[in-house]
């Protein structure tokens, strides 16, 4: 499905009415969009349709690294591609020796341009509307390998999502962008590590076989829960998030800071992913090996029920793809 801003909105966008969070921050402060008349741009595909969108300055930094990128990609530099793009060099899939080998190796840019760089209108559940940016690059591949690049010429944009990250997704343009920040759904299912890379359907065992299973319980207890202010809350957190009742706090790290049943502040954390199919019963994502959701890491497919209070509870997760590859993981 082709994306396409209208005017209405872009106005909208021009007089200020936007919203921004530290988890989808402007690339600069100084960025405004300085056009007021939205411009066209013809995708570079069968149909030849053509896309409306709004000019926006941002940050010569930040343009200079989706140049940087495509360039090391050009001349296949497999370092200066695991230093932008962040990905992990996990385990090793057959005579690869990481995530970046797995596809550079049959992949071949012929040539790039950057067109320039944008700003688009953007909803999610926890802001509403807020304004996002994103350098669009014309590339031509004669040649590739199970990522997100296609072959011959097409037109992808690359989001600038500030912060601790150079960069956001890469989209091949035309493909929806949907922001899923906020939805409780989703936000449960991305945020409960204990899952990743591994089947669950039930049984409870197999959250307590790491290091340190109480303390990351308890982290997770608060996803979809901001009104815990006691143990028992905390506990029924848990029964609410995947439906487990009985858990023994006792080997929890105590802080003379906070009381037990706080969440210690230890910064942001997130992963690169896709939704591919949602609903309130079953929800499909995709993680990336890297920030930029260049190569698949696996996919989990999800069940869920509802509860009395309306949040979500994982009932299974299962694995249903995978590359070998972990999917990585950012922080701030």
């Amino acid at each position: 499905m082709k994306k396409i801003i209208p005017l209405i909105l872009s106005l909208f966008i021009l007089s200020g009415c936007t919203v921004t969070t530290d988890t989808n921050p402007p690339v600069a402060e100084t960025e405004e969009i300085t056009e007021t008349t939205p411009v066209t741009t013809t995708a570079v595909s069968e149909t030849e349709e053509i896309i409306t969108r709004m000019p926006s300055e941002v940050d010569e930094f930040s343009v200079k690294c989706v140049e940087e990128f495509f360039s090391a990609l050009k001349s296949k530099d497999k370092e200066k591609i695991y230093e932008l793009s962040e990905a992990t060099k996990g385990s090793s899939t057959g005579y690869y020796e990481g995530s970046v080998e797995y596809w550079l190796d049959k992949t071949t840019l012929s040539s790039y341009k950057i067109l320039g760089s944008y700003a688009e209108t953007a909803e999610n559940k926890q802001v509403g509307f807020y304004t996002r940016y994103y350098v669009l690059v014309e590339a031509d591949f004669s040649e590739t390998f199970q990522c997100v690049f296609k072959e011959g010429k097409n037109l992808y944009r690359v989001y600038l999502d500030g912060g601790a990250v150079l960069f956001g997704r890469i989209v091949p343009d035309g493909e929806e962008y949907i922001d899923y920040n906020g939805d409780a759904i989703v936000n449960l299912c991305t945020k409960y590590d204990v899952y990743y890379g591994r089947d669950f359907s039930g049984d409870h065992s197999v959250l307590f076989d790491r290091k340190t299973p109480l303390v990351t319980l308890k982290e997770f207890a608060w996803v979809n829960h901001d009104d815990i202010s006691s143990m028992e809350d905390l506990t029924k957190a848990v029964e609410d998030n995947i439906g487990l009742s009985d858990v023994e706090w006792d080997a929890t790290i105590q802080s003379k800071y906070y009381k037990d049943y706080e969440r210690i502040p230890r910064g942001g954390k997130w992963h690169t992913y896709k939704v591919e199919e949602y609903s309130k019963e079953r929800c499909v994502i995709t993680y990336y090996a890297d920030v930029m959701g260049i190569m698949k890491a696996y996919t989990v497919e999800y069940h869920l029920s509802e509860n009395e209070n309306k949040t979500p509870r994982i009932v299974s997760a299962k694995k249903i793809g995978t590359t070998g590859f972990s999917a990585t993981v950012n922080s701030i």
